[in-house]
């Protein structure tokens, strides 16, 4: 499914100008320990967290994931959207909190699944 779907279904803002919004997102991932998002996260991931801080973005490189989602409407760390920029992580804030965040993710998913042959 397409990052811009998962933005609309979740009313998130996009905070980053110049990542491509086109990219194509197979799983998706929710923590808020750096440790579990360095197992879990990977090419194609949307990464779900509480975290602002720069040490995100670091696991989002390392990772090669190519969005973040922070959830509660959080204002990331200056820094953080500065680097997002730079290396070209879409950067998104959703208005909801993790449960509803993810279950709006799941949802999304889960229909476009239904609908594939």
């Amino acid at each position: 499914m397409r990052l811009s779907d998962l933005i609309r279904n979740v009313e998130a803002r996009i905070l980053t100008t110049r990542p491509s919004r086109d990219v194509e997102i197979q799983r998706v991932y929710a923590g808020d320990r750096i440790s579990d998002l360095l197992s879990q996260g990977a090419a194609k991931t949307l990464m779900i967290t509480n975290l602002s801080g720069i040490q995100i973005l670091h696991v989002a490189e390392l990772m090669d994931v190519p969005a973040i989602c922070l959830v509660n409407d959080i204002a990331p760390e200056p820094e953080l959207l500065g680097v997002a920029e730079e290396h070209g992580t879409v950067l998104l804030v959703s208005p909801f909190g993790m449960f509803e965040t993810c279950g709006r993710l799941y949802e999304c998913l889960h229909a476009a699944s239904e609908i594939r042959p």
